[in-house]
């Protein structure tokens, strides 16, 4: 049984090798769901509508596969899930080479997302449970950062892949990112695999009801996320920007320096700093954006998003992880992770529908008010916390 005590280094070798297999798992995301819209509508003549389906359809199966890999994570069977889930996820994401309709691109979106929701809800449950309780929202902004590298990598190398190269160039990229986990995992074995005997015990959950305010929350944040990512490139040849991947490049690089800091201020003051000033930097960047912006307006807006990401989703998984026990911790990213999904997919739907009937400044007008809904939300919840704690003090 893997122990660490309070003191423990954050940033261990098992540490550092989990970091980099879930950096490489989200490099195969993100090679893919920025350049997949322009893809079908470019050989496919695809319309928005479907585009952003491929990536509701992807969702959906993600959130169903974490239902199922929350228990068995919690059953202590954590190997049988991360290699099945990559198996899976390995072969889904080869069959796009060979994929000559749409129903099958969409069959193969709805098998990778199994795969890729058994994945990425193991490794963060494995990082969660090894680190120090008191130092949890600084470990999750350190283990964040890999998504956070593979978002400014990921689309950069896939659109610029795009315009040099066939598609066939991103599948392979992708899939090489995904076959290189299986060695590092093994390396790291006894760090992996060696929490499953510390939280066989207990019921097994995928829901919590205390986790569900930062799950709508989520939600709400990743509904905007889901249409920026999925329609960023199309919008950018609308109003004929000529280097949109620049958006992935300072965007990225932002998040990356204020996740650990947002994950330090967390276990100092709480989440509401991380949330509050988190939305006010996504709605300015939603702003910026939806102004048919120049170079230089597109730039800011990137770093706004960035400051925006970072804060908000350091914060709210550590403060999902920190409402439940940590023998709950794959509970906990579950729901976080089922959030993020279930968001993404509604947001590219639902305001992917929003962009085909009205355009796509007024979609990003939409997705402001989806941020002003977020703050609203979260600011009555203290409004309600507060009074019911000055009651309580009175009695």
């Amino acid at each position: 049984m893997l122990v660490v005590d309070e003191e423990s280094k954050l940033l261990n070798r098992g540490f550092i090798v989990l970091f980099l297999c879930n950096l490489l798992l989200f490099m195969n995301m993100q090679l893919i769901l920025p350049t997949l819209p322009v893809y079908l509508k470019e050989t496919f003549h695809a319309n928005d509508f479907f585009a952003s389906l491929s990536t509701t359809t992807f969702s959906v199966s993600a959130i169903a596969a974490r239902i199922f890999s929350a228990k068995s994570l919690q059953k202590g069977q954590t190997a049988l899930v991360l290699f099945l889930g990559l198996g899976i996820a390995v072969l889904s994401t080869a069959g796009y080479y060979w994929c000559g309709t749409l129903f099958l691109i969409l069959l193969l979106r709805t098998t990778f997302g199994v795969g890729f929701g058994m994945v990425s809800t193991t490794f963060p449950t494995i990082v969660s449970r090894v680190l120090p309780m008191r130092r949890m929202g600084e470990g999750m902004g350190y283990f964040g950062l890999s998504t956070s590298v593979a978002l400014s990598i990921g689309p950069m190398i896939g659109l610029s892949l795009m315009k040099q190269f066939s598609y066939t160039y991103i599948i392979v990229g992708a899939v090489t990112a995904l076959i290189l986990i299986f060695p590092l995992v093994l390396s790291v074995k006894e760090y992996a695999f060696g929490t499953g005997k510390t939280v066989k015990s207990g019921p097994a959950k995928w829901f919590d009801r205390r986790l569900v305010l930062p799950g709508v929350l989520l939600l709400l944040l990743t509904s905007v996320q889901g249409c920026m990512l999925s329609f960023m490139a199309i919008y950018g040849k609308e109003i004929q920007l000529s280097h949109v991947e620049y958006f992935f490049l300072f965007s990225p690089v932002t998040m990356i320096l204020v996740r650990p800091i947002y994950g330090m201020l967390f276990d100092r003051k709480g989440e509401a700093a991380g949330l509050i000033s988190g939305a006010v930097f996504m709605m300015i960047s939603l702003f910026l954006l939806s102004n048919s912006p120049g170079m230089t307006e597109f730039v800011f807006s990137a770093i706004a998003h960035g400051v925006g990401i970072g804060a908000l989703y350091s914060t709210i998984q550590a403060w999902m992880i920190r409402i439940v026990t940590q023998k709950e911790s794959a509970t906990a990213n579950s729901m976080f992770l089922n959030s993020l999904d279930f968001g993404i997919g509604f947001g590219s739907m639902t305001l992917g529908m929003v962009a085909a009937r009205a355009g796509y400044v007024t979609m990003y007008h939409v997705c402001i008010l989806f941020m002003a809904a977020f703050l609203a939300i979260f600011l009555s919840s203290l409004w309600i916390a507060r009074g019911k704690k000055r009651n309580s003090e009175m009695v």
